[in-house]
């Protein structure tokens, strides 16, 4: 959990200063505690659930087309031929 200062004041969570618009991870124990709940009521301090997210295996879709067809090399140009006088 994540405790996140909203105000401009300075605050202290147990002995910890928390200045304006910083954020602290903090134990389940203290967000609990009497002192956070009152600066949440206050509208000190906002309290954010950490989300814990499942690692997403990056996929890559291919055509038919794309698998089956070989890049096309680029025309040739013939060289300039000089004109004799």
């Amino acid at each position: 959990m994540i405790i996140k200062n909203i105000k401009s004041k300075i605050i202290g969570i147990g002995k910890t200063v928390l200045m304006p618009d910083e954020s602290l991870p903090i134990s389940k124990e203290i967000a609990e505690s009497a002192a956070v709940k009152a600066y949440v009521r206050l509208g000190f301090v906002q309290l954010i659930e950490e989300k814990v997210e499942a690692p997403v295996a990056e996929t890559v879709e291919e055509t038919a087309e794309e698998t089956t067809e070989a890049p096309k090399p680029a025309p040739k140009k013939a060289p300039a031929k000089a004109k004799a006088e």
